[in-house]
């Protein structure tokens, strides 16, 4: 080891570490051991979480486009949160720890950070050679259990079949038709509609870079399928040009455009649901319908009949909870008026 000062101010240490020559240099004596001490530390654990976030942030994105805004959003978080942490000292309750901290968060946003955080350590140990992902053991915190979003009120969903006149409102009646997706419905063409067997073929999906649309095939296998075009939707739905869009002409809406539609839908009409409140509408059609799992599990697109069955199992809960507060009522009124008759 030799320290020494060179001509122009600087100091300058060399060591040999590993069989490997490394030169360090700083303004001061102090400034080149702490470079020396973070060498050694990084040498130890290995680089830095962020650094090792933004090589899977580049290859990632490089991979799966469609995911850009929801994909720098985790690592944003993630980088902040472990900001000058090496990647082999981070542990499962480090994980955990971050989750905790996203509190009140919802269930999902946390499950989508742990699935990009444990993606990254996936790739390491694929591209990079990584032993172990510690994001594995890692837990979710059980005070923000998985819950379900409730679908549109009865009142609300007869407002959204009497509206028909515009863009907007057909787009909606898609969503309440079809249980499509918002992208999956931005993505047909007059083309993906056989009117003479009544249904509708969904075989792509629009995502926006950031504001442009683009094409791209659905998430899984599963999204491609075909969907009944129900009669109240028949009846309403124009005709146009084979290669043109429902929604947009010669090119789909672009995010702006979808934004401000759902913007004054709600402002004319008074309606606010999501699109998942829709999707979960339709779920409940069918299950009034009767139609079995398997079959909502193609119509929805699920790739995973658990997901089916949770919705299903979710609905009829709800329905057991209706009754029992219309029977609870009933109850309530029939011991009023016998109290009244009583003498």
């Amino acid at each position: 080891m030799s320290l020494k000062k060179r001509k122009d101010g600087r100091y300058e240490k060399s060591l040999t570490i590993d069989g490997k020559r490394y030169h360090f240099y700083g303004k001061t004596i102090k400034e080149v051991n702490n470079k020396i001490f973070e060498h050694k530390t990084k040498q130890r654990n290995g680089p830095l979480f962020s650094e090792l976030l933004d090589e899977y942030e580049s290859q990632y994105l490089e991979d799966h486009p469609a995911n850009r805004k929801y994909i720098k959003a985790h690592i944003k978080r993630l980088s902040e949160f472990f900001k000058g942490r090496y990647r082999k000292e981070l542990k499962p309750k480090d994980f955990t720890g971050l989750f905790m901290a996203m509190y009140p968060l919802s269930y999902k946003t946390m499950s989508n950070c742990r699935m990009v955080a444990s993606g990254r350590y996936v790739y390491g140990m694929t591209v990079l050679g990584l032993e172990e992902n510690p994001v594995e053991l890692s837990k979710i915190p059980t005070f923000r259990r998985k819950g379900h979003r409730e679908p549109p009120t009865p009142e609300e969903i007869e407002k959204i079949k009497q509206y028909h006149d515009t863009e907007e409102d057909l787009f909606m009646l898609v969503r309440l038709y079809t249980g499509l997706r918002r992208g999956e419905i931005l993505a047909l063409q007059y083309k993906d509609i056989d009117r003479e067997h009544d249904l509708i073929n969904v075989t792509k999906s629009v995502w926006h870079d950031p504001n442009d649309p683009k094409l791209k095939e659905p998430k899984t296998a599963a999204g491609v399928r075909q969907v009944a075009l129900l009669k109240p939707l028949k009846d309403v739905l124009p005709k146009g040009p084979a290669n043109d869009f429902i929604f947009g002409g010669k090119r789909p809406w672009t995010a702006h455009k979808t934004q401000r539609a759902l913007e004054r839908y709600e402002r004319i009409h008074g309606i606010k649901v999501t699109p998942h409140q829709l999707r979960h509408a339709y779920a409940t059609i069918l299950y009034e319908a009767g139609i079995d799992d398997r079959m909502a599990m193609e119509l929805l697109g699920h790739a995973n009949i658990t997901t089916t069955r949770n919705v299903y199992t979710h609905i009829s809960n709800r329905k057991k909870e209706a009754r029992t507060r219309t029977l609870n009522a009933f109850l309530e009124s029939s011991e009023c008026r016998q109290n009244e008759e009583k003498p």
